[in-house]
């Protein structure tokens, strides 16, 4: 970890020579990575991996995984992060689709869908009623990305 670039407990990763916060980027499946550059050479890490072996440093050289005590990947803060092996992290990734944020369509009145998403409090929110079910589902992925900030697949 270079030495000019700082992570705090919550997973915030600052550069100090830039005096700029790295923003990072989310993959398709929600893991949050930070790319970190030292001599000329850029490299990318999961956010999650990088709080962990920081504040947790591994005892073993066996590689280890980031399991989410709250299932949440955007939440990379230290005490929401445990080690894990990778059976666990699949583990985690299948609990994580049980608890999905799911879309429902329900006929209502003149053949209208309702789209419905759970927002981050586990609420359940009504997004509209639409004429068909594929404008249902579109309108339920953009909310779902709009609230989460990636898309629900």
């Amino acid at each position: 970890f270079p030495s000019h670039d700082k992570i705090s407990t919550n997973g915030d990763v600052y550069n100090v020579k830039t005096d700029n916060m790295l923003k990072g980027w989310t993959n398709v499946s929600g893991v949050k990575y930070v790319s970190i550059s030292k001599n000329g050479e850029t490299k990318s890490f999961e956010l999650a991996k990088l709080v962990l072996d920081t504040f947790k440093p591994s005892q073993t050289e066996i590689k280890v995984y980031a399991w989410h005590k709250d299932l949440e990947l955007e939440n990379c803060a230290n005490n929401n992060l445990e080690r894990c092996t990778r059976g666990d992290r699949k583990r985690m990734f299948n609990e994580m689709k049980k608890k999905k944020r799911g879309v429902y369509y329900f006929s209502h009145g003149k053949k209208n869908y309702r789209a419905i998403l759970k927002n981050r409090q586990g609420k359940t929110v009504t997004i509209g009623y639409y004429k068909t079910e594929f404008f249902a589902r579109f309108m339920y992925i953009r909310a779902y990305k709009k609230e989460f900030g990636r898309l629900p697949y």
